[in-house]
């Protein structure tokens, strides 16, 4: 998205992809102090990460453009889980969950194996327990209920 939004960083992402933008020693490319956020810890380093992408979270009602023109991508979904929980705690407005239903073929054993099977986010499925806010930001995949 910002690639789109940003002629100075679409050029370097086309550098880049062209072979054109200059190495170091290492064969790494160095990238711009803008672009940098410095590792404190994990805590300190995250919150100003979110501060960065999200500045002023509480006025994103006002606008919902500027809010779905923004994203964080991480490499794990363990990350995502922990992101969207610090995000979520930034919006004012209450929270209400929503809880999936699992239930197993053999229904003999589903109080046995209910408990488990909530457990289990594979990749593309939500949690058991979802959380949303008023104006937090949804992206739905798709449809597992489809006709």
């Amino acid at each position: 998205m910002r690639a789109r939004l940003d002629p100075t960083f679409s050029e370097f992402l086309l550098r880049i992809g062209d072979g054109k933008q200059e190495k170091n020693n290492n064969d790494s490319i160095r990238l711009s102090s803008y672009m940098i956020i410095p590792y404190k810890d994990n805590n300190i380093s995250l919150q100003k990460l979110i501060k960065v992408v999200f500045p002023n979270i509480e006025d994103y009602p006002k606008n919902l453009h500027f809010m779905v023109n923004r994203a964080i991508l991480t490499p794990k979904n363990d990350y995502v889980d922990e992101i969207n929980n610090l995000l979520m705690n930034l919006f004012l407005s209450d929270s209400i969950k929503y809880y999936s239903f699992d239930e197993t073929l053999d229904n003999t054993e589903q109080s046995f194996q209910e408990d488990f099977l909530n457990t289990f986010t594979p990749n593309g499925i939500h949690p058991h327990e979802l959380i949303l806010k008023q104006n937090c930001a949804v992206i739905l995949l798709r449809n597992l209920n489809a006709p």
